[in-house]
């Protein structure tokens, strides 16, 4: 169930990521996907998404650093996901961007970390997290992409009352 809102969410997300949205440094052209640059600024709609409705239940933070293969090669490097800390002693990763390189079909990745090389033969590897403090003390370059996908995510109403 949370796995069809999360891919109902990226088809709205699709609509929203741009140019504008996109990491500065992301060389966008006809070929790139759709996804490619937008890892950072989705995370962090992911997390006000899901920090909104926690009631402060779970640690939320965003992780930066790099998914590889089980041979240890990069499939996705500099790259941003969402985790969830849980009372299971693993983490939840939730991956809107995963297609983001050639090299990762699925568009969506959500399971547990320590079975993600089990049902996904990747690793996520961390190198700096983003904790709520660390959020409010990006720059604004990174605020204004997050405000415009937040703006135009909100003019997108991707649920009927049949749902």
């Amino acid at each position: 169930m949370i796995n069809t809102r999360l891919l109902k969410e990226r088809v709205a997300l699709e609509k929203c990521w741009s140019s504008k949205t996109a990491h500065p440094s992301t060389k966008l052209d006809l070929h790139s996907n759709v996804s490619k640059g937008q890892c950072f600024v989705t995370s962090m709609y992911l997390f006000n998404l899901f920090n909104n409705s926690n009631q402060k239940n779970f640690l939320i933070t965003i992780h930066r650093g790099h998914v590889e293969n089980l041979e240890g090669m990069h499939l996705v490097n500099d790259h941003c996901w969402l985790e969830i800390e849980t009372d299971l002693h693993d983490n939840i990763i939730i991956d809107m961007t995963a297609d983001q390189s050639n090299n990762i079909e699925i568009k969506v990745i959500l399971g547990f970390r320590n079975v993600m090389p089990i049902n996904f033969n990747i690793k996520y590897i961390t190198n700096k997290i983003y904790a709520e403090k660390d959020l409010l003390m990006l720059d604004i370059s990174t605020k204004n992409r997050f405000l415009y996908l937040l703006s135009s995510r909100n003019k997108i109403n991707i649920f009927t009352k049949s749902q």
